[in-house]
């Protein structure tokens, strides 16, 4: 009975150091990336949260939609190729994509009025050592080919890009260590 006692103690022990030493996540915040009701034709809404960790940023999103506007100039079928999602700074004429996450492939066709859900799904951008984090926020960035080139004039480009976007302050509060 002892024996059984001073196991009991021995693992309940180990255990207890065991989640002492585990890191602690970085705190989590919610983040919504949305171009619902801007210019673009392929309009994104997402809605989740985001980490801040030394080397990435982590973005955990629960609900990521895209739909196609009905009322633009090219109303023919679109293959979206690919979605990534950056970082953006500021410059003395806009912005820059300053920082590239990875690109996630798609290969889905869509034509106006069309809602697609993509489901939960996560990303994540890789961060300098040497950043300003607060300087940035993050755009989502769509790749897009059109289909239906016969409707579209030969000097005019067949691939393109329509982009979501953060607040700017989105990391104003977020220190890195």
């Amino acid at each position: 009975m002892k024996l059984l006692v001073f196991l009991i103690a021995i693992f309940v022990t180990s255990t207890s150091a065991t989640k002492a030493q585990a890191p602690a996540l970085p705190e989590s915040h919610p983040l919504r990336i949305s171009s619902l009701d801007t210019p673009f034709a392929v309009q994104a809404d997402f809605e989740g949260e985001y980490r801040v960790y030394p080397d990435r940023i982590e973005l955990n999103f629960k609900k990521t939609e895209i739909l196609v506007r009905d009322n633009c100039p090219y109303r023919g079928r679109r293959l979206l190729t690919g979605i990534r999602i950056n970082l953006a700074e500021a410059t003395e004429t806009g912005w820059k994509l300053d920082i590239k996450g990875s690109t996630s492939g798609l290969e889905h066709e869509m034509g106006p009025g069309d809602k697609w859900n993509l489901g939960e799904t996560t990303f994540q951008i890789p961060l300098p050592s040497a950043i300003e984090l607060p300087l940035h926020w993050l755009v989502v960035q769509i790749e897009e080919v059109a289909l239906d080139t016969s409707s579209i004039p030969r000097d005019e480009p067949k691939e393109g890009y329509s982009f979501a976007h953060s607040p700017r302050n989105i990391f104003a509060q977020i220190k890195l260590n």
